[in-house]
């Protein structure tokens, strides 16, 4: 837009000059982020650029960029921003692979990357999109922030950025790396609401919630479908407010959420927050409808969701139908070997050893697959996946396996030792408090006092708004 371009910050000298000029037929224009983009000789370029702007704003703005991504490759073939926003979406889950997952092929980035018509901030995302690609994570994230601090309005390169923080563990560096380039941003700019929401979540997960909750609703004031706002406010709402606080306005924002390619996500904090006020029915409800629609498109994130819930409300007494549980096991015992992430894996083995009884035999055999086969990838791999799994995930599994055979001790020995704000297991706060909700539920069980009555005063100091948590009781 004009009034990004005209105060970026990140434009250099050769991009500049390089604007709308003709080199072997290929040319330079300036993105919806006024940041410049090559487009090949043939390209249709009013086309191309038309489709990949709204693919960056969806893009940006947790919306699904793929069809006007495919109108753009369309119109330019060799679009490189286009590819690079196309992997970023369908996302490398795989944390030690290098092969390509869902349809992204890195080398159709990088086969395009190594073109000398490319600008310089379209070569430094090549360059960072190698190193990922070839598990150099550390590196990668460098090269991406380097890319950030010469660009600091592509909210592009923000928005990977931002997922790859929340993924790795890393919320201080996730603040830190917008606080470094919100000087380039200004209350005029279009799509300042979209920079403030991943601002505010970062905050939030630094526990920064006031400041968290003003970035958020300055934010929706100027924007109220700016999704990650949204987001944002409501793991504010989940850490500091009461349930009915969190209710109403996820509630009342649905109209602004409910379409965004995290629906099924924003109803999970919705549901966490009925079942917080007892509205137990309600919290079902939302999984029968919201969740399962999810789950039924595939998306292994979905699976996170799904299993957190019904597992919390069964460590809190509730018994949610085993029906719900075949549910996700039908659904997702296909990912038994795929170990994209030791996250979900956790998850996975939640559905495998909750406590009802139908099926259990076939479900813990399933259970001791899963563990065996993260054993065998743990001796074929090397990386970050890895590493979480050997330090935390396949621990949390052998503790969930003790717990569905019976041998609570046992379970709450495993349980007791995991350390997932520490261990870089990654994930949002609200996300992980799910293993001290565990950790309580197996103690109980164990008939072990002490480290129930642990789990449950931080629980109740993390939450001090929590129905739920205040209806726990010490042993």
């Amino acid at each position: 837009m004009a009034d990004i371009a005209d105060e970026n910050p990140g434009k250099t000298e050769s991009d500049v000059a390089g604007d709308d000029s003709v080199c072997d037929g290929y040319r330079r224009t300036d993105d919806v982020f006024g940041l410049p983009v090559t487009l090949s000789p043939g390209a249709d370029v009013a086309v191309a650029m038309e489709h990949f702007n709204m693919a960056a704003e969806a893009y940006a703005n947790y919306s699904n960029p793929m069809d006007a991504l495919e109108k753009a490759l369309a119109a330019d073939p060799d679009l490189f921003m286009a590819h690079l926003v196309k992997a970023a979406f369908l996302g490398r889950t795989n944390l030690d692979r290098s092969e390509p997952k869902d349809g992204d092929n890195p080398d159709e980035v990088m086969k395009r990357a190594l073109s000398a018509h490319l600008n310089s901030r379209e070569r430094q995302y090549g360059a960072a999109h190698q190193k990922w690609c070839t598990g150099d994570f550390e590196s990668a994230l460098t090269a991406f922030e380097e890319l950030s601090l010469s660009y600091p309005t592509d909210l592009i390169v923000l928005r990977l950025l931002h997922a790859l923080y929340l993924i790795l563990g890393l919320p201080r560096r996730m603040r830190n790396s917008l606080m470094g380039v919100a000087y380039a941003w200004k209350e005029s700019m279009t799509f300042f609401p979209l920079f403030l929401g991943m601002y505010s979540f970062a905050l939030e997960e630094c526990h920064e919630y006031e400041f968290a909750r003003e970035k958020a609703l300055r934010a929706l004031r100027m924007r109220p479908d700016s999704v990650w706002a949204i987001h944002a406010l409501a793991h504010c709402h989940e850490e500091r407010s009461p349930a009915h606080s969190g209710i109403a306005f996820l509630e009342g924002s649905q109209s602004n959420w409910h379409d965004s390619i995290l629906s099924g996500h924003i109803a999970w904090h919705l549901a966490l927050q009925h079942f917080d006020a007892g509205n137990v029915d309600r919290a079902l409800e939302i999984f029968d409808t919201d969740l399962v629609e999810r789950m039924a498109t595939g998306v292994i994130y979905s699976l996170v969701d799904a299993a957190s819930l019904l597992w919390r409300m069964e460590c809190c007494g509730v018994s949610v139908g085993a029906h719900r549980w075949q549910k996700i096991i039908g659904l997702f015992k296909n990912q038994i070997g795929e170990h994209q992430m030791a996250w979900f894996d956790i998850h996975l083995m939640y559905a495998l050893t909750h406590d009802a009884e139908p099926e259990q035999a076939s479900k813990l055999l399933l259970a001791r697959q899963l563990l065996q086969s993260m054993e065998t990838y743990m001796t074929c791999h090397e990386g970050h996946n890895t590493t979480v799994m050997r330090r935390f995930g396949y621990q949390a599994c052998q503790g969930l396996l003790a717990y569905a055979t019976g041998n609570f001790e046992e379970a709450c020995k495993t349980l007791l030792e995991i350390q997932p704000n520490e261990l870089g297991c990654g994930w949002s706060t609200a996300q992980r408090q799910v293993f001290l909700i565990q950790l309580y539920h197996v103690a109980q069980k164990a008939n072990n006092a002490k480290v129930a009555n642990s789990a449950l005063s931080t629980l109740k100091e993390m939450k001090p708004y929590s129905l739920l948590i205040s209806r726990l009781k010490f042993l």
